[in-house]
């Protein structure tokens, strides 16, 4: 296991993989009609947004070239085998991106503010991963709404692959 902290800076991948995400069921709560958030999205402490992925080699292939990590374990079979592993390992920032992801598809103009990860156990090429992130706390600031998060990724349902927290900024009135 090993701890990771990022900020907002180190998000990149997380806009990538928004677009792969459906978009949940939530429970509904009503805000300002000049808001961003519309009923169907309002936040609420205890609500849960999920989702699943299963990472393809082509996905390792395209975030390996974006971000530069060429470590062989996450594309080569052989590299993976030598390594100890079945077969190659996802990348851990990769799995984690899920989760800013998951955040921003259901709440428009959200900016992550702080995160961070606990990785548990490895997640190879083909493995279902299920991202779950909890709202835990909800606060107005100024013109924003900040949501802390309780962020964890399982596999096979019940095998912890990740967990962590996020804090996110999301704007509550509209931009002219």
């Amino acid at each position: 296991m090993y701890h990771l902290t990022r900020t907002a800076a180190s998000c990149k991948a997380a806009a990538a993989m928004a677009s792969r995400l459906g978009t949940p069921a939530v429970a509904t709560r009503m805000v300002s009609m000049d808001s961003l958030l519309t009923a169907a999205a309002a936040p609420f402490p205890g609500q849960k947004l999920t989702s699943e992925h299963a990472f393809t080699k082509d996905e390792l292939a395209a975030y390996s070239r974006l971000c530069g990590d060429r470590n062989p374990i996450h594309t080569q079979e052989e590299a993976a085998k030598c390594a100890g592993f079945d077969c190659c390992v996802v990348h851990g920032m990769l799995q984690a991106a899920l989760f800013p992801a998951l955040i921003g598809s259901r709440f428009p103009g959200a900016r992550l503010a702080f995160e961070t990860f606990n990785f548990r156990a490895p997640v190879f090429v083909g493995e279902r991963i299920q991202v779950e992130v909890e709202v835990l706390k909800i606060d107005n600031e100024n013109e924003n709404l900040r949501i802390e998060f309780n962020t964890v990724c399982h596999k096979n349902e019940n095998i912890l692959v990740i967990d962590g927290s996020a804090i996110v900024n999301v704007p509550l009135q509209k931009c002219n």
